[in-house]
């Protein structure tokens, strides 16, 4: 693909405005993010994760999602069937919490542990929660959506939930992920099958979308020297725009670890 014809290089200092105004518009959306282990997911979804200033809740199944310093660790006996509110003690206003779940991948009730966990961020309907699942294909074994997932994935409009999902493989999630995404992230996908599944939801020419995801690692592979550690280019689909984006990497923070999901 002649250079011309590829999608527009954003070369800036972060996220663009218009995903930070999306995320703070106070309407419900689902984010989404794919890539290969240490392609860099992890760390995007994190950097969104972290900038949400109310309720939120982090379903940590691998146990390297950093949800903050701020968050409470909860157990599988603090699951509930709403938000558990919170009330600042002088004022007796709601104070925002920072919830962090991490589910046993060995119990036999593992699958029904974490879409209690998104049920917990349903209710009150009309509470705003930030939900961030990474490797969401656990929460959908063989792309199937638990209850809970359900709703988030097809009546997310009607509850006050905004979700961020990641992981390796769009293939092997349910197809709403995508087709209901406002942003989707794509790094380093190196299954034509999985690329074919971005391009196919996002209604992109399969072919031009390999042309410009082999332009992005392209770029990585000239980035991998640079002196701050963040080689992860990535693309960017917006769906309001109907456009995709070629974006620079995301600044290294100080305090960010040098590994990345």
């Amino acid at each position: 693909m002649a250079r011309k014809q590829l999608p527009p290089i954003v070369d800036d200092d972060g996220f663009p405005d218009d995903l930070h105004e999306a995320l703070n518009d106070g309407k419900p959306k689902i984010i989404s993010a794919f890539g290969r282990a240490g392609s860099g997911k992890s760390v995007a979804m994190r950097r969104l994760y972290q900038s949400w200033p109310g309720d939120k809740l982090c379903l940590d199944v691998n146990g390297n999602a950093e949800p903050g310093a701020d968050a409470e660790r909860i157990a599988r006996a603090d699951l509930s069937k709403r938000w558990p509110i919170k009330r600042d003690d002088a004022t007796g206003q709601p104070r925002p919490r920072n919830l962090h779940y991490r589910a046993d991948p060995g119990s036999a009730t593992y699958v029904d542990d974490l879409d209690r966990a998104v049920g917990m961020a349903l209710f009150p309907q009309d509470h705003p929660v930030l939900l961030w699942a990474g490797e969401v294909g656990e929460l959908m074994p063989n792309a199937v959506a638990q209850p809970n997932m359900r709703r988030v994935l097809q009546q997310n409009r009607h509850h006050k939930i905004t979700a961020l999902f990641d992981g390796p493989r769009p293939v092997g999630v349910h197809p709403l992920v995508l087709a209901q995404s406002r942003f989707v992230f794509v790094y380093n996908v190196p299954n034509p099958s999985d690329r074919r599944r971005i391009a196919d939801s996002i209604g992109y020419d399969p072919a031009a979308f390999d042309a410009v995801h082999n332009e992005c690692q392209r770029l990585n592979g000239q980035e991998l020297k640079r002196p701050d550690g963040s080689p992860h280019w990535y693309l960017l689909w917006h769906q309001l725009a109907h456009q995709l984006f070629i974006m620079a990497p995301l600044p290294v923070e100080p305090e960010q670890k040098t590994t990345a999901a």
